[in-house]
């Protein structure tokens, strides 16, 4: 596995030296402590239609939309069906809903097109091995396909307001936008 990353490595678009070797050291750290967890508990990934369900693509119509999407994985437990995304940032302990969002519509998505009901939806963050679960509700669903509605919405109509934060350093926008945070 460290002999792929290290052929496959590209070590453009870094801001400095130091920035990648910090995200070379920790890729190599990260395929190593995943490879170790997937070997001492190896995932009994589901099987659709004789495939293995990784990288399950996904065309969702939502109202009068189609939405397109891709889900990392999904596994069979004891319990049913689990829907696992994998992260690279920090782990969290709790999620907002904002934070659910893309894990909700692989919920939907499974429901609607694969006919799964899953058991559990987890974000597993690479970085530090932890998972975080969860499974929506039907408000939560409801919720999220409205606001997908209203999104793409704004955008047909090109409703593009300001949304400052950490982001503005890359934006670029930034020097021209009345609204970046500048640090």
């Amino acid at each position: 596995m460290v002999k792929i990353y290290e052929k496959n490595w590209i070590d453009e678009w870094y801001e400095s030296k130091k920035q990648k070797e910090d995200y070379y050291k920790l890729g190599k750290k990260i395929i190593k402590n995943f490879y170790e967890d997937f070997s001492k508990n190896p995932p009994d990934i589901l099987k659709i239609e004789n495939s293995l369900a990784l990288e399950m693509p996904f065309n969702l119509k939502i109202g009068d939309y189609a939405l397109f999407g891709v889900i990392d994985r999904i596994d069979q437990t004891k319990n049913g069906p689990v829907i696992i995304d994998y992260k690279t940032g920090q782990s969290k302990d709790r999620l907002d809903f904002e934070n659910k969002e893309q894990l909700l519509i692989y919920q939907i998505a499974s429901q609607e097109i694969f006919k799964i009901k899953p058991k559990e939806l987890t974000y597993y963050y690479l970085e530090d091995g932890k998972k975080t679960s969860f499974l929506g509700d039907e408000k939560d669903i409801q919720e999220q396909k409205k606001k997908i509605v209203e999104e793409i919405e704004q955008i047909k109509n090109s409703q593009f307001g300001a949304t400052p934060g950490w982001h503005c350093g890359f934006c670029d926008f930034k020097d021209i936008c009345d609204f970046a945070q500048r640090n």
